[in-house]
């Protein structure tokens, strides 16, 4: 998730250098603080197959203001977490991509990947490492001022939504990025995530 003063967008994130799918799991029997709460820059804690980083990288446009992730749970079926913040100054720069991922072997071949099916819920409460060739991403939100990498080359129709299609570089990474076409968010999501690699 991608958080800062004015905008909020939602994503799944899938890298080719480590395939990261994003998961969020809204009904784990047990909830329960698994880790101190992520406050530094780029916190970062491993619990059973996850990965959580805190990383406000743009804190320095803000005045003041300081962000946390909590760990709340984690299980085989996904993890749960909240991520608070409080920014003053810089409102129309971004300050954090603070995110969990699921880590799986290097090397996985894309085409042999029969599907990947995340359950995501998520909520807006607002108040006053590796080498990667190619990264996808699927916004189930974008709300201010946040925009994607690049430029819209086309609109598809994926798992039962229309999507448009931003294409570009971020440093040597190539960057997929498919935003709700009609500006909706996207509160409930379950789709095969593979649907997404055939656009490109």
């Amino acid at each position: 998730m991608l958080f800062h003063l004015c905008a909020l967008a939602l994503l799944l994130t899938i890298t080719t250098a480590s395939l990261l799918a994003s998961l969020i799991e809204p009904s784990v029997s047990h909830v329960r603080r698994q880790a101190a709460p992520l406050c530094s820059q780029y916190a970062y804690h491993a619990a059973n197959g996850y990965e959580f980083n805190n990383n406000d990288w743009g804190r320095g446009s803000a005045t003041s203001g300081s962000q946390c992730t909590t760990v709340d749970s984690t299980s085989s079926s996904g993890v749960k977490w909240p991520t608070t913040w409080n920014w003053q100054g810089g409102q129309n720069n971004l300050k954090s991509y603070a995110n969990v991922g699921k880590q799986f072997s290097k090397g996985l071949i894309v085409g042999n990947i029969k599907s990947m099916l995340p359950r995501i819920q998520w909520d807006y409460q607002p108040r006053d490492g590796s080498s990667v060739d190619y990264e996808l991403m699927v916004w189930l939100a974008r709300i201010g001022c946040v925009y994607p990498i690049g430029n819209k080359v086309t609109t598809v129709n994926l798992a039962g939504f229309n999507w448009d299609l931003y294409v570009g570089p971020n440093g040597s990474m190539k960057v997929f990025s498919f935003i709700p076409a009609d500006g909706s968010w996207k509160f409930s999501f379950n789709a095969d995530i593979k649907v997404f690699l055939l656009p490109i």
